[in-house]
């Protein structure tokens, strides 16, 4: 956005430099990208009329101009073929230097002095291309001036970098409001003169089919147009923000546009089919030529203003080709709309084809404003075009703005900001800033009416914004905030610390993946039904984007995956995070769990462990039981489960006292060919929250090496195939003294030597007394006891007996 600061001025008489100005911009929230002084360069370029002219007596290239400045006359040689008597220049007098660095001198010339040079726009440093031809100036021009002053030069303009919720600045009476809250003197608006007086009826109707996506559309019937270019002053105004005049009706929706913030569109109704204006979704495959020439394809995502026939327009982004005001156009429909800011966004994005309309429309214009941009345009078109306007404005309002009422508690407000003023200095902070407030039915509470302008408000914390925005930033004091209590992690926050700590020292590598997924996730079919249930984003920033992960598998799966691609052969990766699901928050926001996920490849290539085809299982379900011992989780099992995710009859249940904690598994081969994954890659989700509520999390105490030594003992069970490792370690425990101070599978195996329908379990157990060294006596006898109740009630052997 473009200001300029003498178009500003026009509104509001500045108490500011345009240097000050851009300071109070920035510190109103409109941050100030950069300034620039439209005359630089051109401060001692005056404007001359030349009086007449003769040929140079030895060089017939040449001309000698007698060239007045308001009574001063000077004599000047020029070369260019359009100079010529009763024109108005720009001329460089001498000691002037040119925006090239060039330096005017005066200098004779075969005996003829030459007291100055008549430039070309390209000397000016206004046109890039070289000229032979002398720029040629407006006749209202004043003689003897500077030149910067009549081509309104003389001028500041500053590009702000404004955020979506400033959009009401992006008109210029937006900023002029905000200047006059902020400043510290009474400033009074001169409010543009918007009166018109329409004689007979407006041959316009107007229908609205998609009244959501066009709360309120507003056609205008001007007849006996006159088609030629605008006003100076309007062109010097569009000029300084970039915009190029085309016409003086063209130039007056530009205007008005940039005034109210509120787009316009004039259409030549002599080529509308019909008298009837419809606002409806375009037909699929409807095609509209637009003002830029491109044919487009629509869809019925677009909204488009249309005839009885046809599209004759892009609402809320550009207008068509056909009904094009030209300059054979001698009646016009002006049109004044608000549209949906979610529809237009999007069209303009499939489209690529994002104009100063559509940047409005995006961000939300003042539906309650719309009559008075077009009354205003109306007024210039009268007085600029000759144009009558006929009967009454045709507004169609299906929705109409209902203001919304906040209650502001002026001690909050104060507490927030550690600021101290009354209420009635907030009510005088707020009426500047175009807020209606009064004191509520409570004392110590106002009432405020937020007005269409500022949509953006939508909670009391945006009147406090507002309040320290007018108060200043820099007017309120540093102050730490009073500490309610120490700092510190929550008891949760220290687990997930130990939990990713003692992951990391198994030998596993944390992996952070995006939250977002795609809207079309190849992933979807293998999740669980209650994870299909995705939470879409109202506004993603591509389709690639578009979701909240139900699950961690998709990411951790693609991180393997991508590794694999690049020829790693041995990973082991861990994540710890949120996980959303559509729920029940009173606030409708998605529920978020805290997930803990694991994934492995290529275990067998460099472990020890069983010999069997499934080395990545097996590592990561004995990280999973090393991380449940650390977490003193003790009632726990697992059993067989089935998930889209892995293989059939390869993948197992985390219980956790009759609770469902996670699963872990093989992945289903389809997976590892879909994404190029070693064979048998495993991967598990667990439960977060359930596993730290089950825990025995507690503080790590000091606890002083053991001084005795231990002892280690194996024993090699042969069971049934239905006794599970996890039973056979507890039996071994529960009958065991305490003097056995750790149990861990060691050894795992079926074959030769083991019957049919039986299984070897080995398993390293280690005693341990911390007061005094154990005799061979007291182990046997915890030996002989665990070998009887192992035997007597899951039927064990120990192999080799």
């Amino acid at each position: 956005m473009k200001v300029s600061y003498n178009w500003l001025d026009s509104y509001i008489d500045l108490p500011y430099t345009p240097e000050e100005l851009e300071h109070e911009l920035t510190m109103a929230g409109l941050e100030v990208e950069s300034r620039e002084f439209l005359g630089s360069g051109l401060e001692y370029i005056a404007v001359g009329r030349v009086i007449e002219t003769e040929k140079h007596p030895e060089k017939e290239n040449l001309q000698v101009c007698q060239v007045d400045f308001d009574g001063e006359q000077r004599q000047i040689i020029c070369g260019a073929d359009n100079v010529r008597a009763n024109i108005k220049v720009p001329v460089a007098l001498p000691g002037t230097e040119l925006p090239d660095g060039s330096r005017v001198e005066e200098i004779e010339m075969e005996n003829i002095r030459s007291q100055g040079m008549i430039c070309s726009a390209h000397e000016l440093g206004l046109e890039d291309e070289k000229q032979d031809a002398i720029m040629e100036l407006p006749e209202d021009f004043e003689a003897g001036s500077k030149f910067i002053s009549e081509s309104g030069r003389d001028d500041h303009v500053y590009k702000l970098d404004l955020t979506p919720n400033y959009a009401r600045c992006l008109g210029m009476l937006g900023i002029a409001r905000e200047l006059r809250a902020l400043a510290e003197k009474d400033l009074e608006i001169k409010w543009p003169r918007t009166g018109v007086k329409p004689r007979g009826e407006s041959p316009v109707s107007v229908s609205i089919e998609e009244e959501k996506l066009c709360p309120r559309y507003t056609a205008r019937y001007l007849e006996g147009v006159e088609i030629k270019p605008s006003p100076r002053w309007l062109q010097q105004r569009l000029e300084a923000v970039g915009i190029r005049p085309i016409n003086n009706v063209v130039d007056i929706t530009n205007f008005v546009m940039l005034e109210y913030n509120q787009p316009l569109h004039a259409f030549d109704f002599d080529r509308i089919s019909g008298d009837e204006i419809i606002v409806r979704r375009a037909e699929p495959g409807e095609k509209l030529i637009t003002l830029d020439d491109e044919n487009r394809r629509l869809t019925e995502e677009d909204l488009v203003i249309a005839d009885r026939e046809k599209a004759i327009g892009l609402a809320g982004v550009m207008g068509g080709a056909e009904t094009e005001v030209t300059g054979y156009t001698e009646n016009v429909l002006l049109e004044a709309a608000c549209f949906d800011p979610v529809s237009i966004r999007r069209t303009a994005q499939r489209l690529a084809l994002s104009t100063d309309s559509s940047h409005r429309f995006e961000r939300e214009i003042d539906i309650t404003a719309i009559e008075e941009a077009s009354n205003r345009a109306c007024y210039l078109l009268e007085k600029y075009a000759s144009a009558e306007v006929r009967g009454d404005l045709v507004d169609v309002y299906p929705r109409p703005y209902r203001s919304e009422s906040m209650e502001l508690k002026p001690q909050r407000v104060n507490a927030h900001l550690g600021i101290d003023i009354t209420g009635d200095e907030m009510m005088d902070m707020l009426k500047g800033l175009g807020f209606s407030c009064q004191t509520g039915e409570k004392e110590d509470l106002l009432q405020v009416e937020i007005p269409g302008f500022r949509t953006d408000v939508e909670c009391e914390a945006g009147l406090i914004e507002e309040i320290a925005r007018v108060y200043g930033y820099n007017n309120i004091d540093y102050t730490s905030p009073p500490a309610r209590e120490a700092g510190g992690r929550t008891d949760r926050q220290k687990a997930e610390k130990k939990v990713s700590d003692f992951l990391k020292g198994q030998g596993l590598e944390e992996a952070l993946c995006f939250s977002l997924r795609p809207r079309e996730d190849d992933f979807l079919p293998y999740l669980e039904e209650t994870q299909k249930e995705i939470v879409k984003l109202k506004n993603p920033l591509s389709e690639s984007f578009a979701t909240l992960r139900t699950s961690l598998l998709p990411g951790l799966i693609e991180s393997l995956s991508h590794n694999a691609r690049s020829q790693v052969e041995v990973m082991g990766i861990f994540e710890m995070g949120n996980v959303f699901f559509e729920g029940g928050n009173a606030d409708k926001r998605p529920e978020e769990n805290k997930n803990l996920g694991l994934a492995s490849m290529g275990a067998d290539d460099f472990r020890d462990v069983w010999e069997l085809d499934a080395a990545d299982f097996f590592y990561l379900k004995g990280i999973a039981e090393n991380l449940l011992d650390d977490l003193e989780v003790n009632e726990f099992n697992w059993q067989r489960f089935d998930h889209p995710a892995f293989h059939p009859g390869r993948c197992a249940e985390l219980i956790i006292d009759d609770e469902k904690a996670g699963y872990l598994g093989e992945l289903h081969p389809d997976l590892i060919d879909f994404y190029d994954l070693p064979e048998r890659t495993s991967a598990g989700e667990f439960d977060f929250g359930l596993l730290f509520a089950r825990s025995g999390y507690r503080e790590i105490e000091y606890e002083p090496l053991p001084r005795h030594p231990s002892i280690d003992r194996d024993l090699a069970f042969i069971v049934d195939e239905e006794v599970s490792a996890r039973e056979l370690r507890s039996a071994v425990i529960e009958e065991a003294s305490s003097n056995l101070s750790r149990v861990r599978v060691f050894d795992y195996y079926r074959g030769d030597q083991i019957p049919d329908g039986k299984k070897s379990i080995a398993l390293k157990l280690k005693f341990q007394n911390r007061e005094r060294t154990l005799t061979e006596e007291e182990i046997g006898q915890d030996m002989d006891n665990i070998i009887e109740r192992t035997k007597k009630e899951l039927g064990a052997s120990i192999r080799g007996m």
